[in-house]
């Protein structure tokens, strides 16, 4: 089952994954209508971003992946995030990026914050370490998230 999808207009992209193991990239410039496959070994259960080079997601085993659309090689397995991973959970949680930020809420009680033009990231622990539900909201550089008990966080300034 297809269960998203990234369309990068610029350079006439569109990637599509499935929750089985594969990414799919179309490219609209190609004489043939049928796609690159590239079989990624676990399913993918996040939403699908990207900045242009690169598409990042989190999979069915909890990994954070990137994959640059340009070789459409293997994908790079960065870290994990979550350790239950359910696609139940990401109905409603997804990754943000804003500039070259993307911020993902884990079931550890941490804020990931990868920079996508660096490659570094970290952890921000919650006081609470209760899972974080939900996707990531940015509000004039303030990114608030909530636990599984409603209690809001704020992280002001923590992707500077």
């Amino acid at each position: 089952m297809i269960n998203c999808l990234l369309l990068i207009p610029f350079i006439q992209i569109l990637v599509v994954a499935d929750d089985e193991n594969n990414i799919y990239r179309f490219d609209y410039n190609a004489k043939s209508t049928k796609p690159a496959v590239l079989k990624i070994g676990t399913g993918i259960i996040s939403n699908l971003t990207g900045n242009g080079k690169y598409v990042y997601f989190t999979a069915k085993n909890g990994f954070f992946y990137r994959l640059n659309i340009e070789t459409f090689a293997a994908a790079e397995r960065i870290i994990k995030l979550d350790n239950n991973p359910n696609s139940n959970k990401y109905l409603n949680k997804k990754l943000l990026i804003s500039d070259s930020t993307l911020f993902f809420t884990t079931d550890t009680g941490k804020m990931f914050i990868y920079n996508t033009d660096t490659g570094y990231y970290k952890f921000v622990q919650t006081d609470q370490k209760v899972a974080l539900v939900g996707t990531p909201v940015l509000i004039n550089d303030v990114v608030y998230t909530f636990d599984t008990n409603s209690t809001m966080y704020r992280y002001k300034n923590i992707y500077k």
